[in-house]
């Protein structure tokens, strides 16, 4: 039985040199998997700040600071025509613009960035420009805005004006206002301002003002044809009213419901 013993003793130390390798092999490939995991790890935190640093680093063609916005609904028994329903943003409008600390205030029926509001895009006839078939007719997105709008978002006037008090009224000119891009692709070498457009559920339209382009889907996003008319140029009444505070003003900490309310109840609306 003696002369098997080394033979036992060398299986047993062959076994367990194979063990060892084994796992010496299977440590070696833990470690790298490990590091090639954190070096993807490494890559993508790299490539995600830096995506953040270049979209941060972006216009959007408005500025955000200090700007508050809301979205007010209203009883569709009190306020079921769409007359009424204007009256009461153009009231309270008005109304909150006068609050200490609020310096501009407005509303526009789409908010830039925002899945809610209401917008359009539709084909709309530029007076002089020939069209060959009706798939080349210009197209634009449609927002309808209040007075103070482009100053209230930090929108940047190219040329003309803005809208004032009067547009869009039943005694007010029938006007709109386009971005840079309308002037860019449909112009092209004539100025837009005074320029008849007839665009649809507004009808024939002056032009008396280009704006900048602005983000409106997102950072990521280019800049799209855009038509602005007054909100009393179209029959829908929906809109988000924004404004804009002091930086160390604190109004915005109040509850928003109560103080529109307070507004409601100290105002005499037309019904």
């Amino acid at each position: 039985m003696d002369g098997f013993l080394p033979l036992t003793k060398n299986v047993h130390s062959s076994r367990s040199a194979s063990s060892s390798l084994t796992a010496r092999r299977l440590s070696n490939v833990m470690v790298v998997a490990e590091v090639a995991l954190a070096l993807v790890l490494l890559v993508g935190a790299g490539l995600l700040i830096r995506s953040f640093v270049q979209l941060t680093s972006l216009d959007p063609g408005y500025r955000t600071s200090g700007l508050v916005a809301a979205h007010v609904v209203l009883p569709a028994s009190r306020y079921a025509p769409s007359a009424s329903k204007k009256q009461f943003f153009d009231d309270l409008v008005t109304r909150v613009g006068t609050i200490p600390g609020v310096t501009l205030a407005s509303a526009v029926s789409a908010l830039p960035m925002s899945p809610w509001g209401v917008q359009f895009e539709l084909p709309f006839t530029i007076n002089g420009l020939a069209e060959s078939s009706p798939s080349e007719r210009p197209r634009a997105r449609y927002r309808a805005v209040m007075p103070r709008y482009f100053e209230t978002m930090g929108i940047r006037l190219v040329g003309g004006r803005s809208f004032d008090n009067c547009d869009g009224r039943e005694t007010g000119a029938k006007v709109a206002i386009v971005n840079e891009l309308v002037v860019r692709r449909y112009f092209q070498d004539r100025s837009p301002l005074n320029q008849l457009v007839r665009i649809p559920m507004a009808g024939d339209l002056h032009i008396v003002g280009v704006v900048a382009d602005i983000r409106h889907d997102g950072l990521a996003s280019s800049a799209e044809p855009e038509v602005f008319v007054p909100l009393f140029s179209l029959r829908s009444a929906r809109c988000r009213w924004l404004w804009r505070r002091r930086s160390r003003c604190r109004l915005w900490r109040q509850p928003f419901g109560q103080r529109c309310r307070r507004l409601i109840r100290s105002s005499r609306l037309r019904r």
